[in-house]
């Protein structure tokens, strides 16, 4: 189960990848507020974060495959749960200002970058994530 986990979250790692590549090379990532002062875009930080709790959790995943310790799957499992509620939270930020990039062209209210993300890759992520969490949680409970 240690190695379908692994496959399934290196899925999860190559989707979030292009995400965050997509998101990165699409305009202005750094202003986060409109001009009546709601949040627009999602915060670099909050995007770190997820990236940074995601890799130590793939990472930690990959320690319990190799030398089979259950305590490094408890810690890969806590690690993901972390980079899921913040992955959420980009998710829950993010619907709100999604347009297909048709919609967008048309408008010129200084979309996001995040505006436009292809959101069958965003769903992919989000699914393979919640399967790799669902594997995970499967090993360390049998």
């Amino acid at each position: 189960m240690g190695v379908a986990g692994l496959i399934v979250l290196i899925c999860v790692g190559v989707t979030g990848a292009v995400t965050v590549g997509a998101w990165m090379t699409m305009g202005d990532v750094q202003r986060a507020t409109t001009k009546r002062g709601r949040h627009r875009r999602l915060p670099a930080e909050l995007v770190l974060g997820h990236m940074v709790f995601g890799i130590a959790a793939v990472t930690a995943w990959v320690c319990f495959v190799v030398i089979g310790r259950q305590y490094a799957a408890w810690v890969a499992v806590a690690l993901m749960v972390i980079a899921a509620v913040l992955g959420i939270t980009m998710f829950v930020r993010w619907i709100p200002s999604y347009r297909p990039r048709a919609t967008q062209l048309a408008s010129a209210d200084g979309a996001g970058p995040e505006q436009n993300l292809p959101i069958g890759l965003v769903l992919a992520h989000g699914a393979f994530a919640v399967i790799g969490v669902g594997i995970a949680l499967a090993t360390v409970l049998v």
